[in-house]
C-alpha cells in the first residue's frame, strides 16, 4: 500500500503495482509489507477486529490502495462535526444530527459526537482506493477516514513532531489500547459536491478553525461508526437546569459513552468490512448529547484553531517539497502546493506571522510562482 508521508516515497506516476503475499500487501513504493495484524485483535465487533478486517479487504481488493495523513482540527467546544458542506454557526450542540433552515444543516448532511475528553487537537488517517486520482481528479475514491480521540492527544502531537513519515504506523501503535472497544453505527452522511468536512462543531466559513476536507468523497454516502468506552458515573454532574438525573428502568444512573475512534467509511466499503453490522453494539445516539452535557468535559468558549491551520499547512508544504524534489508529475506537485498555500493564507489572514512567512515563500518560489507556470 502506498503512503503519503514526508519521508516516505510518493505516489507513482502511474498506478503503483502491488501484490498479495501471505495475507500482506507488498507495494512498489519501497515501504515494505503492511501488516494487518499490527493492531491488536479484539473480540468480534471491536475496533481491533474491524481494523484488521479492513486491512484484509484492502489487500484482497485494492492492490493500488493508498493511505495518508488526513489533517488536524482543534476541538474547542468538545464536539466534532462531520458535515456535507460548510455551514454558518448555529446552536445545535445538543443534537447528533440537526435540521435548520438558517444554517443549512439538514438530516443526513451532519453528524456530531463528543471528541473524546473534549478540548484538544485531533488528527485523521485516510485510505484511498487508488493512487491514480493524483493524476486524474475524476479517479478520486476515498474508502475510509479514521479520527483518533486519544487520551493524551499523542497522535496529533507526535505527527506534528516526527510522525508524518508513517501516519498509519503511528496510528496502529497508539490505538492498541483501544483495540477492545466496541463499535456502533451512528448514522449515514451524504457528502456534498465538495465532499465532506471534519472540524469543531462551531467552525464556520471565515472562522479561525481548521476544517479538514477529504479528497475523493464528493457526492458519496458514508457510514459513521464510533468505537467507544463507558463513562464512569463519578464523572457525571447533574445541575438543576439540567433537571433530574436520567435513570434507567432498574433505577441506575444513565451514563453516556465516550467516543475514542470515529470511522467514516464509504457505504459500499463499509458493507464489505462489517457485513450486516450485526456484530456492532446498539447505542441510543439521539440521547447522548443530553447525557454529555451532564458530565465533566474540557471545553472552551473561544477557538484557537490557528495552531492547526499552520500545522496542516506545514505538513502539506513538506509533502509538496519532498514530492517536487523526487521529480514527480507537475499536476500532483501543484495540488500539494495549493493545499499548503490554502492553509497558510488562512493563517496569514488571521494574523499568524508564521503562516504569512510560509505563504510568501510559496508565492515567490521561482519554480512554482504564477509567472513560472506561464513560461
Amino acid at each position: 500500500m502506498a503512503k503519503i508521508g514526508v519521508h516516505s516515497s510518493t505516489p507513482q506516476e502511474s498506478g503503483s503495482s502491488g501484490h498479495q503475499s501471505g495475507g500482506r500487501t507488498e507495494t512498489s513504493d519501497g515501504g515494505g509489507p503492511s501488516e494487518p495484524s499490527g493492531a491488536a485483535i479484539g473480540a468480534p465487533g471491536s475496533f481491533g477486529a474491524a481494523f484488521v478486517r479492513m486491512k484484509q479487504v484492502i489487500a484482497d481488493n485494492y492492490s493500488d490502495a493508498m493511505t495518508g495523513y488526513g489533517g488536524t482540527f482543534n476541538s474547542e467546544t468538545a464536539f466534532m462535526e462531520i458535515r456535507g458542506g460548510v455551514f454558518t454557526r448555529c446552536a445545535h450542540h445538543r443534537e447528533i444530527s440537526a435540521e435548520c433552515g438558517d444554517c443549512g444543516r439538514v438530516d443526513g448532511n451532519n453528524i456530531s459526537v463528543l471528541s473524546g475528553r473534549g478540548d484538544g487537537l485531533y488528527s485523521g488517517l485516510n485510505y484511498w482506493a487508488s493512487s491514480r486520482f493524483f493524476e486524474d481528479r475524476n479517479d478520486a475514491d476515498l474508502l475510509a477516514s479514521l479520527y483518533l480521540f486519544d487520551r493524551d492527544i499523542a497522535y496529533s502531537l507526535t505527527l506534528a513532531g516526527e510522525g508524518w513519515a508513517d501516519p498509519e504506523g503511528l496510528f496502529i501503535q497508539l490505538t492498541k489500547e483501544y483495540a477492545h472497544l466496541p463499535g456502533s453505527v451512528v448514522g449515514e452522511i451524504q457528502a456534498g459536491p465538495d465532499g465532506f468536512w471534519v472540524g469543531d462543531k462551531s467552525a464556520e466559513s471565515g472562522s479561525t478553525h481548521a476544517l479538514i476536507d477529504h479528497w475523493g468523497s464528493q457526492n458519496k454516502t458514508f457510514v459513521v461508526v464510533c468505537f467507544f468506552e463507558p463513562i464512569d458515573p463519578s464523572e457525571m454532574y447533574y445541575s438543576k437546569p439540567g433537571g433530574e438525573p436520567l435513570m434507567d428502568a432498574e433505577g441506575n444512573l444513565r451514563t453516556p459513552v465516550r467516543p475514542r475512534i470515529v470511522w467514516i467509511l464509504d457505504r459500499a466499503f463499509a458493507t464489505t468490512v462489517f457485513g450486516d453490522f450485526s456484530q456492532l453494539s446498539v447505542v441510543s445516539w439521539a440521547e447522548q448529547p443530553t447525557l454529555w452535557f451532564n458530565m465533566m468535559i474540557d471545553a472552551n468558549a473561544v477557538d484557537n484553531g490557528v495552531i492547526c491551520v499552520f500545522e496542516n499547512g506545514q505538513y502539506w508544504n513538506d509533502v509538496y517539497l519532498a514530492y517536487r524534489k523526487s521529480g514527480g508529475v507537475d499536476f500532483v506537485s501543484r495540488k500539494y502546493r495549493l493545499q499548503a498555500l490554502g492553509y497558510f493564507l488562512q493563517g496569514a489572514l488571521l494574523g499568524d506571522e508564521r503562516s504569512l512567512r510560509e505563504a510568501k515563500k510559496l508565492l515567490l518560489d521561482a519554480e512554482c510562482s504564477p509567472s513560472a507556470q506561464l513560461r
